[in-house]
């Protein structure tokens, strides 16, 4: 029930027919966008659906609600190319997380990562954490021993990094390397820095060398980190049944 490609929201949530966003989108693309919002819309009836079911079953006040996504959705703002897996443009990669447990509630000012998710449940329902995992639990953030912000890596069709800090200041690079080579400053190509507090859309990238110095130095210490904990993993083959490899495929993921 995922908003994603193709963009086929039911007849009762196909209900946007104007503009839409801050760009300036040509005609066609406001249909997809129409459509893709018709999705969120009929995702967002959905959950209510399931937590009235949970307050209906006096489920809901023990229960850890997560609300994310693994991605966002381009259409065209920054390439040739709509969908997914192309930038590392906002569009793509800020997407919402919402966790919904017991206590007061609050809120995290600063960049968090999707990676921080794990730690965070485990954190919730007060079980340790018997290995080393990546991010940290979103509780108490003020007391890791952690890099601040995220870092987001694109190795699909290129090599590209990104780094979001703590402000929300952002830094992007590409580098001439292979999709999943080991880079270094050497091997930069192009560089893009954003303040996103006052260029949310990253429409304007501006020039701060202090600041681009200070960025680029957490990007690679969390990319080092990133390394170091990926040699750690032991990856074990796994055999998928076929109707798995068949919504794989539907999604795009493997041919």
């Amino acid at each position: 029930m995922d908003p994603h490609q193709p963009y086929r929201p039911p007849n009762d949530f196909h209900v946007f027919t104007g503009p839409t966003g801050e760009f300036d989108y040509p005609p066609q693309l406001i249909r997809s966008l129409n459509k893709y919002d018709g999705e969120i819309l009929y995702l967002d009836s959905e959950i209510g659906s399931l937590l009235h079911y949970l307050r209906k079953e006096d489920l809901y006040d023990n229960t850890v609600i997560v609300l994310t996504a693994d991605h966002g959705e381009h259409f065209y703002e920054f390439t040739d190319k709509n969908g997914h897996g192309h930038t590392l443009y906002s569009v793509e990669t800020h997407v919402p997380l919402i966790i919904k447990a017991k206590g007061s509630p609050r809120k995290v000012e600063e960049t968090v990562s999707l990676t921080d998710i794990y730690p965070t449940l485990f954190d919730i329902v007060g079980i340790d954490l018997e290995h080393e995992v990546q991010g940290s639990p979103l509780l108490s953030l003020e007391n890791q021993d952690r890099v601040p912000g995220a870092l987001t890596e694109f190795t699909r069709y290129s090599c590209d990094k990104a780094y979001v800090s703590a402000n929300r200041d952002k830094l992007m690079i590409s580098y001439d390397a292979e999709p999943d080579a080991l880079i270094t400053q050497e091997d930069e190509t192009a560089t893009s820095l954003y303040e996103l507090k006052t260029s949310h859309l990253e429409r304007e990238a501006v020039t701060n060398s202090g600041l681009e110095k200070q960025l680029r130095a957490n990007l690679y210490l969390l990319y080092a980190k990133s390394l170091e904990y990926r040699k750690k993993i032991n990856v074990e083959t796994v055999k998928l049944r076929n109707d798995s490899l068949d919504e794989l495929k539907a999604l795009g993921y493997i041919n």
